[in-house]
Formats: structure tokens, sequence, C-alpha cells
């Protein structure tokens, strides 16, 4: 991983297709208590209006995280966003984070919501040094586990109800 560290800047962020799956779930097993199943993801990305995205170094045996996303009329939420453990600091968090951000306007979708279960500290601050706000707590979310939700809102976007 010391040579992926290097290599960092280089990465992509690409679809996440079917191949992808084995990469994905060696970081979701790393990265969550509360694992999602394989079955669960593919559940998810035959939404129509659910995206996966990867980091891709342009290898064939490694990816740097993955992320999965909702799009909604006005905003854009994140269902499950992560970093390869030995490249968590590196700028990839940064680097997927920074293309959605990328994807508003104020005319159309001028937010990105994520829910962050409360003892995730790392993850709490890690969206706020990426300007999300957190604007309350969802009760018995997770596993009866409480969340808080984050937004980010662009300049000048439509104010509305959470």
């Amino acid at each position: 991983m010391e040579k992926l560290k290097q290599t960092e800047s280089r990465a992509q962020l690409r679809w996440l297709i079917r191949r992808d799956m084995d990469r994905v779930m060696e970081i979701e097993r790393r990265s969550f208590r509360d694992q999602w199943a394989e079955e669960e993801y593919i559940t998810v990305l035959r939404e129509r209006n659910c995206i996966g995205t990867v980091l891709d170094p342009c290898s064939i045996e490694d990816l740097y995280g993955f992320m999965i996303y909702e799009l909604d009329k006005s905003r854009l939420k994140i269902l499950r966003i992560a970093v390869h453990p030995e490249l968590r600091r590196t700028g990839c968090g940064h680097q997927m984070i920074q293309r959605l951000k990328d994807k508003l306007d104020s005319q159309r979708r001028y937010a990105i919501d994520a829910d962050v279960c409360e003892t995730n500290l790392d993850a709490q601050l890690f969206f706020r040094d990426m300007g999300f706000r957190a604007i309350g707590v969802l009760k018995r979310y997770y596993e009866d586990k409480p969340v808080i939700r984050f937004t980010y809102e662009i300049p000048g976007g439509f104010v509305a109800a959470q």
C-alpha cells in the first residue's frame, strides 16, 4: 500500500462495475462495523436513482475507495463512502466529495446529505472538514443507534425543509 500512497494523485473516479465488487467488499469489511452484504450493494445499485463510483488508481488489483450516492430532485445523498484504511488522510475522500460538489448547481441540485453514526467521530470530523454542517440527530436509525445528519449546501442554492 505504500506504493499506492505515492500514486494517489493519479487516481480517477469512475463508475463502479460488477468486477469491482470483491475489492469494494474488502474495503467495506475493513471500514464498517455495520457492514452491507454484497447483495445489498447490488440491490441499491439497481435502483435507477443510485450511483456507485470507485476511486481507481488505474491498476488491476487495487481500489482506493468507493462511494454510493442517491440522486434526489434537489439533493444528493451519500449512502456509503469509504477509503482503504491504509490510504485515509491522503486526499482520497476529499477527491470523492469534491466530485459530488462539482455536480451541484443553484438551479437544480444544491445540497449533499450524509448520515453519520453518532459514534463515528472520524467521519464526523471528515465531513466537517469538507464544509458540511451537522443539522440534526435522527434517533434509532442504524440498529437503534442515532445518526447525525450532515449537509453541504452551495451558496445561493434553494433553502428547503430537510
